[in-house]
């Protein structure tokens, strides 16, 4: 399922024809369809260096799409789950609806307000941003910068004792550049390029008692550097194009999507999801299982949020797999599971609260 859904998809914009000016008044609204045509090609996308004057960016011939995702607005009141998140406006769903998430726009900006997962056999989880993370700031244009603080909270119930891990995530937001672009879906686009910048710090903390009251034990260093480019316009479907950039060299695509208007709220890849559940989940012993139910599985992968790659392994013919993530910080990671055609089977989302 498409939990991964997407916080590069949102951003807002209007104003004047050069220097547009992003604006709360064009915030994704119940209804609207969105569909990113992903290309996952190292190096590829140029990028080229913030400037002070026009530039006219064509990436007409620069893609080979090898990934499609469909996204459908609903309104967050409609759903099952609203009660938890009061303030957002809007949300998304998979196509089994055991996951949404919420999404709240008010004045400063374009947020994402919470995650609400069915787990399956595993009690249900409210994961609640406070403060939320922030995905385009408003009013926002060519030269503006923002900052941004936001913070999950995981707690796991450790027979007499909780873990809590507090995932802290540092933003920065620049408007760069401003000129014109073209994509296989737009035109001459009059943008601006939106450089943002973030970090994760995750933080444990024991209570020992069972009390309610936790307390420090340990925090890593700064993790999961991104860097996301944001081609933004003044109209409906404001975003027109997002590269994701190499944390460790910020000039070098990792892979790049453009926008488009969907077809469908649900893709083809969404629609035959098995929905194979990971347990535990969070992770709290330092291993993952999955039960591979229907024939077809092919690869396993799993991803840091800045999309790299922290395994691997062949899945064909198994009917189920333990997997040993001690050796990864806790944080939240990203399951991809493949067919034989190299097509998405599955994906989802994993949060690891207590591997060594």
């Amino acid at each position: 399922m498409k939990k991964t859904l997407l916080p590069f998809l949102f951003s807002l914009s209007a104003g004047v024809h050069a220097q547009i000016t992003v604006t709360s008044g064009t915030f994704p609204v119940a209804g609207e369809n969105w569909a990113a045509y992903t290309d996952h090609r190292s190096g590829v996308h140029s990028i080229t260096p913030a400037s002070p004057s026009a530039q006219n960016w064509n990436y007409v011939n620069a893609f080979v799409v090898d990934d499609t995702t469909y996204v459908n607005f609903l309104a967050a009141s409609g759903t099952p789950y609203a009660s938890s998140f009061p303030q957002s406006s809007v949300a998304i769903t998979n196509s089994a609806q055991d996951y949404y998430m919420f999404f709240k726009g008010i004045a400063s900006g374009f947020y994402t307000d919470g995650v609400y997962d069915d787990p399956g056999p595993l009690p249900l989880n409210a994961w609640d941003y406070n403060p939320d993370q922030l995905i385009v700031p408003t009013p926002f244009t060519y030269g503006n910068t923002r900052n941004n603080i936001a913070r999950l909270e995981v707690i796991d119930q450790q027979g007499s004792f909780s873990i809590k891990i507090t995932l802290t995530f540092v933003q920065s937001f620049i408007a760069d550049s401003y000129g014109t672009i073209s994509t296989p879906a737009v035109s001459n686009q009059p943008v601006i390029r939106v450089k943002s910048l973030s970090f994760s710090i995750d933080s444990t903390f024991i209570d020992s008692t069972g009390s309610g009251t936790f307390t420090y034990f340990s925090s890593n260093p700064p993790d999961d550097s991104t860097i996301v480019y944001m081609f933004l316009r003044n109209t409906t479907l404001p975003i027109v194009m997002v590269i994701e950039a190499d944390g460790d060299t910020p000039m070098i695509s990792e892979k790049a999507r453009y926008i488009d208007v969907g077809t469908t709220g649900i893709s083809e890849n969404e629609s035959s999801f098995r929905h194979i559940k990971p347990y535990p989940n969070p992770v709290s012993n330092g291993v993952l299982n999955f039960r591979f139910e229907h024939a077809g599985a092919a690869l396993l992968k799993l991803t840091d949020l800045s999309g790299k790659t922290v395994y691997s392994t062949p899945v064909t013919g198994l009917g189920s797999l333990s997997v040993d993530l001690n050796h990864l910080v806790n944080g939240i990671y990203i399951y991809q599971i493949y067919k034989t055609d190299g097509s998405l089977y599955d994906t989802g989302k994993v949060v690891i609260a207590g591997a060594r």
